[in-house]
Formats: C-alpha cells, structure tokens, sequence
C-alpha cells in the first residue's frame, strides 16, 4: 500500500508541475489533501504573510546567491529515468524540493511551497501507514532541543577555541540529525516525516501511538557519560488531531503541551538516564586535566595518556575534543566537490581519523562523516547503505547521490605571511592551510603595534517565537504548514546565503582570511573575525535580511572586542549579552517599548533602519577621519571630541538627563571646533567640522562611540601605511 501511495505522492507534484506522471499502481490522496489547508495564494514566499506592506527589490547580490545554491534542473521532467519512488523516496524529496522550493502548492495556501506541501503530505501519508481510515486517530508531533549546547560550546579555554568551538557547534548540528535519522530509522519512516532540522531543534511527524521515552533514555544515558552532565536531550512529544493540520485552535494547544512537556523535562535533565550511582563518587580522581575542555581523566587510560603527555612536555587533550577539533579540519578543508554521508553504522573503518563519527554512533546508533578525498568518496558510493549528500549545492547526481545539505562554514587559513609572523615571534609551528587560529586574526595590527582586538559578532531574529506562537500574523492563520515553511526560509538565509556574503565581503575588502563563521543556523549566527571588519558585516547581514524577509523581520546584533589572550567563554558571553540585553532592550526616543532591530556595539546602542542612530553614527565616524587627514596634528580633533563626550557623560551622571538642556560641554564644543574651523582653508573640511561640531550640540551621545571608533580605524589606517611604506621599494 505504501508503494502505491509514493508514487501518487510523487505525481501529485508532476501533476502540478505539468510533467508525465510515473506509470504504476497508485492510490488516492484526497483524504489527505482534504486534511491540508486551502486557499487562493499566488506566491510561495512566506514573508508576505507577516505584517507591513511594503515591498523591497531583490538586489543582484540576493539572486545571484540564489542562482549560485539553487541551479535550475528539470529531472522530474524525465521521472520514468529515474530509480523508482518506491524505494528511492528520499531521492525524490530531495528532487522535489530542488525544483519545486518556489512553487506555489496545489492546494494555493499562500506562502506554502508545493514542496512543503508535498513534505507535509507525505509525512501524513506514511505516519498513517496508508491507511486513511485511521486519520480519525490523529497524529503525534515530536520535538527535540538541547539543553546545555551554551555550556558545551563555549567553556573551553581559549588555546583551544579556534577549532573546539566550530567542532563542537557542528557535532551538535550532526547529533540532531543522527537522532532523526535513527527515530525514523525505528519507526520505518522516510526523512521527510522530519518536518524541519535547524538550529539543533528538530520536529517530527509520527504515528499516533508512538513511544519515544526508550530512545530518549538512552541517548541521554550516552550524552550524560561523554559530556558528564552539561549535555541533554529532551524529547517531547504530544497528540496532534486531524483537525489540527487546518484549526490552529487545536494546532495551538498541541504546541502548548510540548512546551509543557519540555519544560517539565528541561527541570528534571536525565530523570530517565539516572543511574543509582548518581551521587556516590565519580571518575577516577587525578592530577590531570584536559588542557581544553578542563575536564579529568575518566578512567586509567587516560590518566596514562595525560602522563605520557606530561613527560613529553605537551599539554593534554581529551579524545573526544580531539575528535571535535578533526572535525572543525574537516569543515575548513571542504570544497565544491565535498559531501556528508550518514550511515546506520560506524564508519571508523572507512574514515579512521574522523573520531567524532564513532562519537556519533555512541550516542544515537547513526554515523556522519564530511567527505572531500575522491577515492573515499567513490568507497563511499559502493556501500549502497546510507545517505551520500552532497555539500552546499543542489544540483547533486541523482544516479549516485541521494540529496544535498547545505552547512554554514566559512573558514579562514594560515596564509604564509602567517608562518613568517610565527617565526618572528618563535611560536609554534602552525602549518599553512590549515585553520587560522584566533591570535593570528590580530596579527596585520600587531605586525605595527597597532589597534589588535579580536572582533566578535552575535546576531538573532528579533520576535521570531512570537511569529511562531501567534495564531494570526497580519491577519493570515499560521497554520502547520505554514510554520514549517517559516522555518525552512529563515534557515535558508544563515544556512545557504550567509557563507557567501562572507566571501563576498572578504573580496571586496580584499580581506581574505578575515572572517570565521563558527556557527550559523535556526535564527542566530556567530562570526569571529577581524575588528574593524565586524560592523561593517553586521550591516551589511542586516540589510541583506531585510531585503530577505522583504522588511518583515528584523535583527539585532552584538559586536564585542577583545585583546588577543582573554578568555574566549568569557567574550563569548560578553558578546551575547550585549545581544540579549541591550541590543533587543533598545527603546528608541520618544518610545516607551523596547523595539530591537538594533546593534551594541563599543557598550553603546544604536538603533538600525532609516534615519536611526547607526546611519548618524557612521555618517559622524567617517566625518571625524575625513577631518583628521587633512589637520596638521591629527589627534587634536578626536581628542577634543571625546574630551567633551567625557565631560558631558561625567555631568549627566551627576545630574541626570533633564537637567542637562546646556552645560559646558556647549560651550566648549562651540570654542573648540571653531577654532579647529579657522586652521583650515578647504571649504569642503570646514563643512564636514561645522557638521561635527552641530552633531555634537544636538546629539552628543554620538560623540563617545564615534570619537572611540574614529581612533581604533585611524590607527589601523596608520598601521596599513607603515606597512605599505615598509614593503616600497
């Protein structure tokens, strides 16, 4: 029965595509399609559903990403060619979504794709068991998250953060799906009734009488052995009726009990995985310590290894982050002939140095492992068991492939100007190629001792629980379908788009090498790179998401800047918090609600979007170096300017905002800046330092944050002219 149902599943979208169906035994879908709901859309882009009216033009850089990811293909055109649905499911999905991800469904609800309706269609399908008499029975909806990922990623010490934190952010990225593919695996389920994957979170689409407390037992009784408690899993789950695919009603109150169920579970971590020796002595005891993860030996083994380290002189490290540290290789060594496989199976003997897969099957009975060498590959394909996906491309081989995944990396490598800065300073031997460590990201300033800090950049969709939450946005109901064609498009953006902006960026600046994306997926990304490098890509990220989302969602950022040795769990927090609790805190003037759309950036915020702040800030930066080149003494300017930031700051703590309609800082800016005026002869300067000067008299806070900024740019501009001179003939 399931047989005929896939390949009525696959003409439902020929059909619509006006394509030859596939000859064979088939039955009918109505009373799944009845299930789904209807209307009179004309467009699959769902973020015409959500509020605000207007209408932004894709700019040439946002089509040609789109080009470049998601080349035009027809093979569902000559389906007959192709391996049968029937036992090549999966491989029609993937086919499916390559060319039919634009395409408004059959059943024309707006904003829903004809592949996220055939998705959802399908999962109904096989979690029925083709059996439409029993869709009175409802379905059930299972949910994953993980607690503890902040603490897994980010406390490590800082020698080690280069590599451990993206190898360490993408295990879990490779855990969930490895979770997925063996729930699935168990419930002899295709990969589409995983309705979506992103950000770590998953949502599945299973038969009513599902029992997943077994699996959740013992991946958690794994995660609480390798991670020892930082790590868990929950796994809710909760009855979806029929009705619910079309009443957001019932559709609610089904989301509503596994928010229950996952707090109830996320109070309780490891209730099901806990040992009766839970709380007698753990471990072994030693003097050791992992120079990484800081965590002890666990058993004598190790306590050996960490000896033998010790007398060698060298540091050790923990197997399992040496596995997250081949990983992170792994992703910087990728290219476009690159692919990831998973398989039921560890694949150690195929890829003896990818650790981190035998990690994977510990945990959940599933392996992953990324893909570059050739002659692997091509061992790979003879296997016939599992899923070769092809990397960051959809036009993959469907005659030796089965899909493609796209991840979010973008890598910076050791340059050999690099190895010549290591050799100066008798550090160790890095090799060229390899990932460039976070200390050489400072080094084009510290060559000339200059401004070297290492810029790090947070950023997240503002409200986008709220989208999710809310039964109506901007009148439209926000149905199942509709939620999960949400998701898809939001991942898409920091998934498949992201990774490129970053190259485009580094080209245009010529600035390569620059940029470390460690992590980007669900809604939030995080860059490390170059400091002066980090605004300039936050707007630019922010303006290519409202053009994106067609000015419907909105993003807020957090920029820190750090010396070169300080602690990186430490800035990563840093960082984070000036997300979370200033940027998304920005109450605009004259408001009384916090409306984030904003970036903190030097302690300060400053609202994004037209006539905001950020747009006034950079206009009074650039003023402030344009000034400075043309003056005799080039730090008389800045310095005035952040001298009278001070004074007013030091008064306005003193007295407060209301009392300080004038002071002395007035006066002092009138003095100063036309004095500075009479030096010059240029008119166009004059202009720009009368503008300083009224900028500062009528908002002075921008003058702290400009002058600061002004002064780290101008010294780096200085350290690139010493270089440039240096290096001349």
């Amino acid at each position: 029965m399931i047989a005929q149902y896939r390949i009525a599943l696959v003409n439902h979208v020929l059909r619509r595509l006006e394509y030859p169906l596939l000859k064979g035994a088939q039955t009918d879908l109505n009373p799944y399609l009845n299930l789904l709901p209807s209307g009179e859309g004309d467009s699959a882009n769902i973020f015409n559903l959500l509020p605000g009216s207007r209408q932004i033009d894709r700019t040439s850089t946002l089509e040609r990403f789109q080009r470049e990811s998601f080349p035009k293909q027809q093979h569902l055109r000559h389906g007959e060619s192709l391996p049968s649905p029937v036992d090549h499911f999966d491989l029609w999905s993937a086919l499916i979504e390559t060319e039919t991800r634009n395409h408004i469904g059959a059943r024309r609800e707006q904003g829903v794709s004809l592949f996220t309706e055939f998705k959802v269609l399908s999962a109904l399908v096989h979690a029925s068991r083709g059996n439409p008499d029993s869709l009175g029975t409802g379905f059930r909806l299972v949910r994953a998250d993980f607690p503890g990922v902040q603490r897994v990623i980010y406390t490590i010490a800082s020698d080690g953060a280069t590599k451990g934190v993206r190898g360490r952010s993408f295990f879990l990225q490779l855990l969930a799906e490895c979770m997925v593919r063996r729930l699935l695996n168990d419930l002899d389920l295709p990969f589409s009734n995983a309705l979506y994957i992103a950000g770590g979170r998953f949502l599945l689409l299973v038969p009513p009488d599902t029992d997943i407390s077994p699996q959740a037992i013992k991946f958690n009784r794994a995660l609480l052995e390798l991670f020892e408690g930082d790590l868990s899993v929950t796994l809710s789950s909760a009855h979806l009726p029929a009705r619910g695919l079309k009443e957001t009603d019932d559709l609610q109150r089904t989301m509503n009990a596994l928010r229950s169920e996952e707090l109830r579970q996320k109070t309780q971590p490891f209730l099901v995985a806990m040992k009766a020796s839970l709380f007698e002595p753990y471990g072994v005891g030693s003097e050791f310590y992992c120079a990484i993860s800081r965590r002890e030996p666990k058993n004598q083994q190790e306590i050996q290894e960490a000896r033998t380290s010790r007398d060698k002189d060298e540091p050790w490290i923990s197997r399992e982050h040496q596995s997250f540290e081949r990983l992170a290789e792994d992703i910087g060594q990728l290219h476009s002939e690159s692919y990831l496989y998973f398989a039921p199976s560890s694949l150690t003997e195929i890829h003896a140095r990818a650790t981190y897969s035998g990690l994977l099957h510990n945990i959940t009975g599933w392996s992953a492992v990324l893909l570059s060498d050739k002659a692997e590959i091509e061992q790979i394909r003879q296997r016939q068991v599992g899923g070769l996906l092809k990397l960051n491309n959809s036009a993959f081989d469907s005659a030796r492939e089965d899909g493609f995944r796209f991840i979010a990396t973008f890598t910076p490598h050791v340059t050999q100007a690099d190895k010549e800065y290591i050799r100066t300073k008798d550090r160790a031997h890095i090799p060229e190629g390899t990932i460039r460590p976070f200390e050489l990201l400072t080094t084009r300033a510290l060559k000339n001792n200059g401004f070297a800090r290492l810029g790090m950049l947070r950023m997240d969709v503002d409200s986008l629980g709220d989208v999710f939450s809310g039964r109506k946005v901007g009148g439209a109901m926000f149905t199942l379908t509709r939620q999960i064609a949400l998701s898809r498009a939001v991942s898409e953006f920091f998934e498949v788009y992201l990774p490129l902006l970053c190259a485009q960026i580094e080209t245009e600046l010529q600035r390569k090498n620059s940029i470390y994306l460690l992590y980007a997926g669900g809604d939030d990304l995080f860059i490390v790179g170059e400091w002066d490098l980090m605004p300039q890509l936050a707007q630019i990220i922010h303006q290519l998401w409202h053009e994106y989302t067609d000015g419907k969602l909105t993003i807020s950022a957090g920029i820190e800047l750090v010396p070169q040795k300080f602690p990186f769990y430490v800035a990563a927090n840093q960082a984070k918090t000036a997300l979370d609790e200033r940027a998304k805190a920005y109450i605009p003037r004259g408001e009384s609600e916090p409306r984030k759309n904003a970036i903190c950036f030097l302690n300060e915020v400053f609202g994004w979007g037209e006539n905001e702040d950020w747009e006034h800030l950079l206009a009074f930066k650039n003023d402030l170096l344009d000034v400075t080149k043309h003056l005799k003494d080039q730090q008389t300017l800045i310095r005035n300017t952040a001298q009278i930031y001070a004074r007013w700051r030091s008064d306005y703590i003193q007295y407060g905002d209301s009392y300080l309609k004038f002071g002395p800082f007035h006066w002092l800016t009138a003095y100063q800046f036309s004095r500075i005026g009479s030096s010059v002869t240029n008119s166009n300067i004059k202009q720009k330092i009368k503008q300083i000067q009224t900028t500062l008299l009528t908002d002075i806070r921008l003058g702290g944050v400009g002058a600061r900024w002004a002064e780290f740019e101008r010294r780096s501009d200085s350290d690139s002219k010493s270089e440039e001179n240096a290096n001349a003939p």
